[in-house]
């Protein structure tokens, strides 16, 4: 996926990292991006070695993460994406905007607002990778990736792939990479076969307004009008992911938040 597909996917005019393992970083002023994206070494692919399954999701106003195989959610609940339902050893989250989605020892579950048919998940084979953009989901499944909920552009209607191995949904996109390269439906369609394909690659955290990328640090910039790109001590953090306005880490002294916190989005409950 070129970084200029990955800025309009997640609408966002700011500086995109990509951090490779090494250390070395990839820095592209998105106000400018015209001049270096079209070549193909600019581009880059989910490969093997990336992998979307997340303990910590970020909805618009809500927080949601998983420690001691027990799932917490907290924030704004104004649609019930908070209240998490039983659930039997969660190992992924993933927070919409006002929705949740959780895979269990059972499958996956979701819950929170229906407005666009985000809880009617259909039948998923063996999903092993859940992903969430605002108002639809995404599973990487045995049978292929399934996508459910608010479809106006195309969001939750998946192509043809063979042998996909990763998915990523954000905002009103979906993406996957199988045997034969990346393919982007909803607000940008999109399918490139011949892409060169960066290995260890750490996926930033992108929203409107902000953004965070974890590499030996957590590093954020954008807006800071609620103060969620002042990044406070983290621990060893592994997990990093952002809201609308808050941004969470997961870290060796568990969740920590910051940001805004006008509906307790900050406000990390006890495990």
């Amino acid at each position: 996926m070129s970084i200029r597909l990955i800025c309009q996917l997640l609408r966002t005019t700011c500086l995109l990292w990509l951090l490779t393992m090494s250390g070395q970083t990839i820095a592209v002023d998105t106000d400018n991006v015209d001049g270096i994206s079209a070549s193909r070494d600019r581009s880059l692919n989910f490969s093997d070695s990336i992998t979307m399954q997340s303990n910590l999701s970020l909805g618009a106003d809500h927080s949601c993460a998983i420690q001691n195989k027990t799932l917490r959610c907290w924030g704004k609940n104004t649609s019930g994406q908070t209240n998490v339902p039983k659930l039997n050893n969660p190992s992924q989250v993933s927070a919409g905007s006002k929705h949740t989605c959780a895979l269990d020892e059972n499958g996956v579950v979701c819950w929170g607002s229906n407005s666009y048919g985000q809880l009617n998940i259909p039948t998923l084979e063996n999903p092993s990778i859940l992903v969430s953009g605002d108002r639809h989901s995404c599973s990487l499944t045995s049978e292929g990736v399934r996508c459910w909920g608010h479809n106006s552009f195309g969001q939750a209607h998946a192509p043809k792939l063979v042998n996909p191995h990763n998915v990523y949904a954000d905002g009103i996109s979906s993406c996957a990479h199988d045997k034969t390269g990346t393919a982007c439906w909803g607000w940008h369609s999109y399918r490139d076969e011949n892409e060169v394909v960066f290995s260890n690659i750490i996926l930033p955290s992108l929203t409107h307004s902000h953004m965070c990328k974890l590499g030996k640090e957590v590093v954020c910039s954008g807006n800071n009008d609620f103060g969620q790109t002042g990044v406070p001590n983290l621990v060893n953090p592994t997990e990093i992911s952002t809201g609308t306005s808050h941004t969470c880490a997961l870290t060796d002294t568990g969740v920590i938040c910051w940001g805004k916190n006008l509906d307790g989005q900050t406000t990390v409950p006890e495990y």
